[in-house]
C-alpha cells in the first residue's frame, strides 16, 4: 500500500488506481496473517473483482497518456 499511495501524491499515478491496489495489499494482509477464515469463493471474488478494475482502470490510464 504506501508505493501505489506516494505514487498518487506525486502524481505519477492516478489515486484510484492507487486505492484499487491498496485493496489488494489488504487482501494480502487477511491471507498472510490469517485475520479471517477466509472462503475460497470470496477470496476468489474479492482478487477478480479488484484485478479486473485495476487492469480496466490502468488501460483507460494509458490510453490518456497515448492515445
Amino acid at each position: 500500500g504506501e508505493y501505489p499511495r506516494r505514487l498518487a501524491e506525486a502524481k505519477k499515478m492516478p489515486k484510484d488506481i492507487a486505492e484499487e491496489i491498496e485493496k489488494l495489499a489488504g487482501l494480502r494482509n487477511i491471507l498472510v496473517h490469517r485475520y479471517l477464515k477466509v472462503r475460497r469463493e470470496m477470496l476468489y471474488d474479492a482478487a477478480k473483482n479488484t484485478v479486473n478494475e485495476i487492469i480496466n482502470r490502468f488501460m483507460e490510464w494509458v490510453k490518456e497518456i497515448d492515445p
